[in-house]
């Protein structure tokens, strides 16, 4: 009994150095270099304890030292692990060229998205050249039923999984038919548009990516400020999303890729 006890303990001081160190690694992500006394600060950790983490982040090259600026820094290994993951994501491979093109074309900020249990995720972007421009956070989960990205990828989810989305989300949601008369107008027209719905003044669009048996695989979207927006615009934007989703989808369904079933929502 005592030596299980050890090893409770034991196990216990590793998940929790783990989940620190998990947490320095999410702060490096959001800045480019940060100081030590700022790592313990924005984590709610002692700085020895930050600074032993971050000596074994660093001889894992998770993480690196600049001694000109005495600021930490995301390491080598997650730039390496990052490429590999795009590499072997044939979604990702074939979106670049396309997001690219949109960009170009649309003069603004261009995303692809992924459903993750019950959040959207921005995958890859392309920014726009304006001084004035919306830069998006990759990597950064946002509930599905908040933005154009994640409403283009609910509309086509079946409505007892939109109800199971809603009842999990930790934030209250919207009201269930309201979002259900949104979704379908969304399915009726093929795209969808919010504004100031994560960020006020940001105005999105989204066009869903479907697979062959008709589920949401991903989507692309569109990233304004919302002074540059009018109708005109807003039509010719959808008609550039709606070509780009139709080339990425029948790649996907040669392919022959689909979203399993059982990843939809976390219980």
């Amino acid at each position: 009994m005592m030596m299980a006890a050890k090893k409770d303990v034991s196990l216990q001081k590793t998940t929790k150095s783990l989940q620190r160190a998990i947490s320095l690694l999410h702060v490096l992500a959001e800045r480019s270099e940060i100081g030590l006394s700022d790592l313990a600060r924005a984590t709610h950790l002692p700085k020895p304890t930050v600074h032993r983490l971050l000596l074994t982040l660093s001889r894992a090259q998770l993480a690196s030292f600049e001694p000109s600026s005495e600021r930490y820094r995301l390491g080598p290994c997650i730039l390496a692990w990052a490429d590999k993951m795009v590499s072997a994501d044939d979604l990702r491979v074939r979106s670049r060229p396309i997001l690219d093109r949109l960009r170009r074309e649309t003069d603004e900020s261009v995303g692809l998205v992924e459903r993750h249990q019950n959040d959207s995720v921005c995958l890859m972007a392309v920014h726009s050249v304006h001084e004035l421009r919306v830069v998006v956070r990759v990597g950064a989960p946002r509930p599905l039923f908040i933005g154009a990205p994640g409403k283009a990828l609910m509309a086509y989810l079946p409505e007892d999984e939109i109800r199971r989305v809603l009842q999990a989300a930790p934030q209250a949601g919207p009201h269930l038919p309201t979002l259900l008369k949104q979704l379908r107008t969304i399915r009726a027209q093929g795209f969808a548009r919010s504004t100031g719905e994560s960020v006020p003044g940001i105005y999105s669009l989204a066009v869903p990516i479907l697979d062959a048996a008709g589920r949401p695989h991903a989507s692309i979207a569109l990233y304004v400020p919302e002074s540059r927006v009018t109708a005109t615009r807003e039509r010719h934007w959808a008609t550039l999303f709606k070509k780009a989703a139709t080339e990425l989808q029948s790649a996907i369904i040669r392919s022959g890729r689909s979203v399993p079933s059982d990843t939809s929502v976390a219980a």
